[in-house]
């Protein structure tokens, strides 16, 4: 028995032998092939060593040329400048994306809700269509290569032909979703594949990148994602929306951005493992960004130049150790307030509006803002309505303003009184100016509430008009056309500062005489402020003065009327009180 199994074992050896040396087909050279299933990643190269990402290994000479190889030629594949490109088409109600066979990379992303302006000093139409932020030409949006733990140079993909399963991809209400297939064929019967899945009524779109078997292990191998080299400005103040670019990216709760500035001496990259939800390139309104939540970026690049306006961002995924795809998905879409919250993960701290205590006045202002824009397509009309809304929600307010304001005019004779008697003691003069608010209940700052109130309001506004995207062209009426930008011609600045005029013209006060020019150079100082605000906001501003004025006509007379007569008859008082005192005098005198 053991004598059988003996010689079957020698006979197989033999067979196996026999076939290895004369039946086996040949080995074909490392630069014709880049993985096939009896390769291991290390006997591509000779000598191991540190790798081009960091935390794996380099390789020596001999290495490094297998590498160049690798990246440069593929067995049966044409020189990357002469392979046909072909671009497919995948097309929405919301947006077009455009991909090109050479390395699978996206060429064009034009957003069908949003104009694409002209700059200020361009002469021609103001709108040149949709928005459009990926470049045509030069594109490294979703370009991706290998990083592999023994190889010293990554592997492009970039420059490698990738075979469409469509030609074009439709996706309307009755087709809510479709699938494109890219394949890289490898020889060996390997494949790298793509998958892109895409919604009709969003713009996060996911992605599938399925690589050979052997890539997969315990291994240090990662794919490199790329988006770049800039988004492409559609504003009409392209200074202004440069300002606001940059790389951003989202850790452990923490939204981190770097300017163009802060990347312009040297790509820049945090150290170690990281975990990195989302990150990418941001604009002014728009945004492009990876999207990995549920297996996060392993680590990141970025890089810009502020006089080019160029940036871009390179994503790390770990290659799963099992044979699973590396998940990811992408966003190339607008910074509206609605899509981000969707997307969850601290996307919405993207929309930034100034001082953390004003956020919060800035959300929930838009939100109301966004809600009312649901029944009121007009703007004008919403702005206005939203300032009926204010003042009427204020309207307690304002009527305790009133009162109180009312009575510190009642009480002005006895507070200058207290100044007279109490000129050389500040102290004591405060204590008895204290004793009247308490002894006649006037609140000093009660005058003042509405104004403290509303200004949270105001300088939310500001922010929301100034960044939102959903007022971005949105027009009014007649010559304002984007609430977002200044009145070009300043009708609604002088219109602004004129109802503020009358508004204090209409407003009883006590205030010193020689104080009065300057309460009048007030709407002149404010007119020259808001000239270059958004018309929006400059619009909102005179609505509230305007409806201010209305208060105004009835406060003056539900209350001023009355407090006219006690004012009338306070100095009779008064007098009769002086002939009083005079008279106990002269009677002390006598006796």
């Amino acid at each position: 028995m053991e004598k059988n199994a003996a010689l079957a074992m020698v006979l197989i050896f033999g067979l196996w032998m026999f076939y290895i040396l004369v039946m086996a087909p040949k080995p074909q050279p490392v630069a014709d092939r880049l993985i096939t299933p009896a390769d291991s990643v290390t006997q591509m190269v000779e000598r191991p060593g540190p790798s081009a990402v960091p935390g794996a290994g380099a390789t020596g000479a001999a290495g490094a040329g297998a590498a160049t190889q690798l990246t440069d030629r593929l067995t049966g594949a044409q020189a990357a400048d002469t392979i046909a490109v072909d671009t497919i088409v995948v097309s929405s109600d919301i947006y077009e994306y455009r991909f090109i066979t050479r390395g699978a990379v996206l060429v064009g992303a034009m957003l069908k809700d949003y104009p694409a302006f002209r700059p200020k000093d361009f002469d021609g139409p103001e709108v040149s269509g949709p928005v459009q932020l990926v470049p045509a030409s030069g594109s490294d949006f979703l370009r991706t290569s290998l990083h592999l733990k023994n190889v010293e140079r990554p592997i492009e993909l970039g420059n490698r032909y990738f075979k469409p399963g469509v030609s074009k991809l439709r996706l309307s209400e009755s087709r809510p979703e479709g699938k494109l297939e890219m394949v890289h064929e490898l020889t060996g019967g390997n494949r790298v594949r793509i998958v892109y899945t895409f919604s009709n009524d969003s713009y996060l779109v996911g992605a599938k990148l399925y690589l050979p078997d052997r890539l997969h292990g315990p291994g240090e191998n990662r794919v490199e994602v790329r988006l770049g080299p800039t988004l492409v400005s559609n504003e009409k103040n392209s200074k202004e929306d440069y300002a606001e670019y940059g790389v951003v990216y989202y850790e452990d709760g923490e939204l981190i951005k770097k300017d163009l500035g802060d990347l312009e001496d040297s790509d820049w990259s945090p150290s170690g493992e990281r975990k990195i939800l989302w990150g990418g390139l941001k604009s002014k309104y728009f945004i492009a960004v990876f999207f990995v939540p549920e297996a996060t970026m392993s680590a990141m690049r970025g890089s810009g130049d502020e006089d080019e306006h160029t940036m871009t961002f390179s994503g790390f995924f770990q290659v799963p150790a099992e044979q699973a795809p590396v998940d990811f998905s992408f966003y190339v879409g607008p910074q509206a307030y609605e899509e981000l919250t969707k997307l969850n993960y601290g996307m919405g701290k993207l929309v930034q509006y100034g001082w953390s205590i004003i956020q919060f006045f800035c959300k929930y202002t838009l939100q109301v803002m966004l809600w009312m824009h649901q029944y009121i397509s007009n703007y004008a009309i919403l702005l206005m309505l939203f300032a009926l809304m204010v003042k009427v929600v204020f309207w307690p307010l304002t009527i305790k303003s009133t009162k109180s304001q009312i009575k510190m005019q009642q009480i002005q004779p006895l507070m200058q009184q207290v100044k007279d008697k109490y000129k050389d003691d500040p102290q004591k003069m405060q204590q008895e100016t204290m004793r009247l608010y308490k002894e006649h209940k006037v609140n000093p700052l009660g005058g003042c509430l509405p104004i403290l109130v509303q200004m949270p309001v105001l300088i939310s506004l500001f922010y929301v008009f100034r960044m939102t995207i959903e007022f971005r062209g949105a027009a009014a009426f007649g010559w304002i056309s984007d609430l977002s930008q200044p009145d070009p011609y300043y009708i609604l600045p002088i219109a602004m500062g004129l109802t503020q005029f009358v508004t204090q013209k209409m407003t009883p006060t006590s205030a010193d005489p020689k104080m009065k020019p300057m309460l009048y150079m007030m709407p002149a100082v404010m007119v020259f402020i808001f000239l270059r605000f958004s018309s929006g906001l400059v619009f909102y501003y005179t609505w509230v003065n305007i409806f201010q004025m209305a208060q105004q006509i009835y406060i003056n007379r539900q209350f001023h009327t009355e407090d006219k007569a006690k004012a009338v008859a306070a100095p009779k008082d008064a007098k009769a009180a002086g002939k009083t005192e005079k008279g106990k005098r002269a009677g002390k005198k006598k006796k």
